[in-house]
This record gives structure tokens, sequence and C-alpha cells, in this order.
């Protein structure tokens, strides 16, 4: 976040504070943010930080615990009942109002950042970096990864109640529908010339619209969370097969699901001489095929429309 605090009151930037370090303790997600003076409950709430010096120098970078014995170490000691990080900001800061004073701070700043730099010749040496910090986490095992996949997968699916609930209406919906489009394919009547067109029409029929809706469902999948998995694969955090298996893993039951509520609607409302399981067992292989080809387009193209415009054709 780039000055969140920005314009903001105390009271009311503590509160902003909070809510950022909450909401990334909550999710295990770093939070990285710039403050200018912050108040010193603020400063209490900060894990580590970076202190820049005019020009973009890094004069401290690491954990906020050990910065007082540090700039301690170099003979800038924090006085008593004073807000560490104003203290800091001080040390770093130039008078441009006085040469003489901006001299001195010059003079202050330059030994502060070369004492980091060269580790704290003969001081304590500077905390570990974030950069430091960063590459020597380890990744967790391939299972532990594809485990945690599968689990947002599968909740972002269960938070999708609306569309769920329109999928599970539409599927049985469309059964009915086409029962009574094809009133040729009835319980209990011998075939006729008549009734085998239906039976054809209304098999082909079952297997376009099944196959559409997986179809659309998983073609723009990818280009929506194209960003956040970028981002995450730029940390490591897994490779892009754990990330496509465990989408499989936790779409393609859901939409067999629908399917075989559909095909058995279909067998009930109509007299279709195809064996329920040999029924449920093609139409959802149909819809796993066609969600499979949806994660293939989406994969291969780089946002939702792109998607669609080359699906369309395709199926």
């Amino acid at each position: 976040a780039d000055e969140p605090t920005t314009g903001l009151d105390s009271s009311q930037a503590e509160r902003v504070v909070r809510l950022l370090k909450e909401a990334a303790d909550r999710r295990g997600i770093p939070c990285v943010l710039t403050l200018h003076q912050p108040r010193a409950s603020i400063w209490r709430m900060l894990d580590s930080f970076v202190l820049l010096s005019p020009g973009g120098r890094v004069a401290y970078s690491g954990e906020r615990v050990d910065a007082v014995e540090y700039f301690a170490s170099l003979g800038h000691q924090c006085p008593v009942e004073t807000n560490p990080a104003e203290f800091f900001i001080d040390l770093v800061s130039v008078d441009t109002e006085d040469p003489i004073k901006a001299a001195t701070d010059e003079e202050r700043i330059e030994q502060i950042v070369s004492a980091y730099h060269a580790g704290g010749e003969g001081t304590a040496p500077p905390p570990p970096s974030l950069a430091g910090q960063a590459t020597s986490r380890r990744r967790a095992p391939p299972h532990r990864r594809l485990l945690a996949l599968f689990n947002r997968a599968r909740r972002q699916n269960l938070r999708e109640v609306s569309v769920n609930v329109l999928r599970l209406l539409a599927s049985s919906g469309l059964a009915v529908l086409l029962s009574m489009v094809f009133p040729g394919v009835t319980k209990g009547e011998e075939p006729t010339a008549r009734s085998v067109a239906d039976r054809t029409a209304l098999l082909s029929y079952s297997v376009i619209n099944m196959a559409m809706m997986a179809l659309m469902k998983t073609m723009d999948l990818f280009g929506k969370e194209r960003h956040v998995v970028v981002r995450e694969q730029m940390r490591r955090e897994y490779t892009g097969p754990e990330y496509l298996a465990a989408k499989m893993l936790a779409e393609f039951p859901l939409d067999a699901s629908f399917s075989a509520l559909y095909a058995l609607v279909l067998k009930h409302t109509t007299g279709l001489r195809v064996g329920t399981a040999t029924l449920v067992g093609t139409l959802s292989l149909v819809t796993v095929a066609c969600a499979a080809l949806g994660f293939a387009v989406g994969s291969a193209t780089s946002d939702e429309k792109t998607a669609l415009t080359v699906g369309m054709p395709l199926m």
C-alpha cells in the first residue's frame, strides 16, 4: 500500500494499519506499505521495516525490535520516551535551511549508510534484510501445495452459491423442457420412425447443452485468475501443473454432478431406451472433456474475451 495513512488523523491512520495487519495475519500473506512519521502505536505493529535516506539509499532493513540496539551500536541512542520511528527518520533527514547543520546531517547519513552496507564494521552487524528472509523461505512439499490449491478452488466453488443454484435449475429444467419438445420419446411406446429421429435429436441436444455449460464455465476461469497466479508463481509458491491439477480436481466432479442430474431427470421424464448408468456416464464424460477443453483454451489466451472468441468456433 502506497502511503495508506496520508491525509488521515492519527486515530484513523492507526485503524487503517491495524486492519491491514489483521488481514495479512489472517490470510498468511505479506503486507508492504509506505509510512511517513508513524505514531508509536503504529510503529509497534510493524514486524520489519526499511529506512531510506535521501537518494533512495538503504540505511536499515530488518526487524523492528532490533533497530534501536543496532543504531545505538553506531552511536545514535534513541532517547527515552521518544518514538523510535520519528528518531530514525530524523537520523536520515537533512536540515536544508542551515548549511552548517546540513553538512553535519549529510555526514551522519553517510556514516549510517556506509555502516549498513559494510555490515557494521566494528559494530553490531545489521539484521537480515527482507530480501534475505524472502529467499530463505522454504517451499512446502508438492502434496501440501496441491492440497492448498485444491482447498482454495473448492472454497471458490462453494462461495458461488447463486451460480451453482442456477446451474442446478438449468440442468433439471432443461431436461424437462427437452422431454416436452420431443413428445415422440415417451415411456412405454414402441419405437417408430418419428420416435427414432426424436431420440437422436434429444441425445444430440443433450450432449451439446452439457458440453456448452461446462465449456463456458471453465473457458474464462484462467483469465479471471491470471494476475493472481502470475504473482504467486513469481514468488515460486507453486508450479503451473500443480495449479492446473488442483483446478481439475475441484471443477471436474462439480461439472460431472450437474450432468448426472440432467441425465437422471431426462431418463425419468422420457422413454430413452439407453441404460441409466450409460446415459449418466456418457454425459458426465462429455462434460469433463469439454471442461478440459475450456481449461486448454483459457490457458492459451490472454483474457476472458479472447478465450470466448477462440473457444466458441472450436466447440
